[in-house]
């Protein structure tokens, strides 16, 4: 699916939830997106790289409207 970030936004380099977790911003833009198996929702960045969000974040994101979809 193609979601549409409104806002520049934090989300996980790993959809792992360990004792180290880094993050990576997401400016306002569109990208490309997948749900994954596990529940977060894998977000590809313009350089090719995955960012992730759990579904519970992505759901708030999409009650501000910081990120709507725009395509499924």
């Amino acid at each position: 699916m193609w979601i549409r970030i409104n806002h520049g936004i934090i989300a996980k380099k790993r959809p792992a939830e360990g004792i180290e977790v880094e993050f990576t911003p997401l400016v306002a833009n569109d990208y490309l997106s997948r749900k994954l198996e596990s529940g977060y929702i894998e977000i590809t960045k313009a350089n090719g790289e995955p960012a992730f969000l759990s579904e519970e974040k992505f759901s708030e994101l999409q009650k501000t409207d910081e990120l709507v979809v725009i395509e499924k």
